[in-house]
């Protein structure tokens, strides 16, 4: 009986060793498993980690650098800010400047419209060629201004000398009209005295407040309040015509109130 139990019992603590020995080794097993994965995961992981800091660097570059270029557009935005407002400004500048030029031309063209009447025949003839541009529609601002230049220029040169015009008048005879080819001579823009070739008609002229004036033969007294001598107008004629022969030589003209000798 003692060794049946014997053989039972030994029976039984071979069958639990195999069992421990199976269990020690199925977990054995598991260990390695979970360790196998567990690098598996570690390598992922440092992997992962590597891609992710690799990431953020670039995105660390792209972001510096988007930031650098949304500074550079809002400085370049401000720079385009301020030029246009620069050239806003100066447009604003030009076209108060036009402005104000286009009413001074007016008024610069109104006066050569008064002035014109009382310059000396010649130069009103002169004017008159060269005028019609300021009243055309077509013609710019720059244009007119120019023209106004070439006009007043004109007028300072011949007001500059004595000059000499020959040209047809048409004059009062004895109670009638007669057209006759004169020699006017010219002192600056407000006084000239005429001569006939053969000296019988002359006069003397200047500018009134409504107009050129010639005064014929006796009736210049009533300007001059003197006698004028056709002779004498004579006499500036040919030295006008021979400088070498120049001499003093006295015509009278009429200021405002009072007559004057040249």
């Amino acid at each position: 009986m003692k060794k049946i139990i014997a053989l039972i019992l030994l029976s039984f603590s071979s069958f639990s060793m195999a069992e421990s020995y199976n269990q020690l080794n199925e977990l054995m097993n598991q260990w390695l498993q979970l360790e196998s994965q567990k690098g598996r995961l570690q390598q992922e992981w440092q992997a992962r980690n590597e891609y992710l800091k690799q990431k953020q660097q670039l995105l660390t570059l792209e972001k510096n650098e988007l930031s650098s270029l949304l500074k550079k557009a809002d400085e370049n935005k401000n720079q385009v800010d301020e030029k246009r407002l620069a050239l806003t400004n100066k447009q604003q500048n030009l076209e108060n400047q036009q402005a104000i030029l286009d009413e001074q031309l007016v008024q610069a063209i109104e006066f050569i419209a008064v002035v014109q009447p009382r310059l000396p025949p010649p130069l009103q003839d002169e004017w008159q060629d060269k005028a019609s541009l300021l009243h055309s529609e077509t013609a710019t601002s720059s244009e007119k201004l120019e023209r106004l230049l070439v006009l007043l220029k004109s007028a300072d040169e011949f007001n500059q000398r004595v000059a000499i015009n020959q040209s047809m008048m048409t004059i009062e005879h004895q109670g009638q009209e007669k057209t006759i080819l004169v020699d006017q001579i010219y002192l600056g823009l407000t006084h000239a005295w005429y001569i006939s070739e053969d000296n019988s008609h002359f006069g003397y002229g200047r500018s009134e407040q409504l107009g050129w004036k010639w005064w014929h033969g006796d009736n210049t007294k009533a300007v001059l309040n003197s006698p004028l001598q056709p002779e004498d107008i004579a006499n500036v004629r040919k030295i006008l015509a021979q400088p070498t022969l120049a001499k003093y030589v006295q015509l009278p003209l009429a200021l405002t109130t009072t007559s004057e000798e040249l």
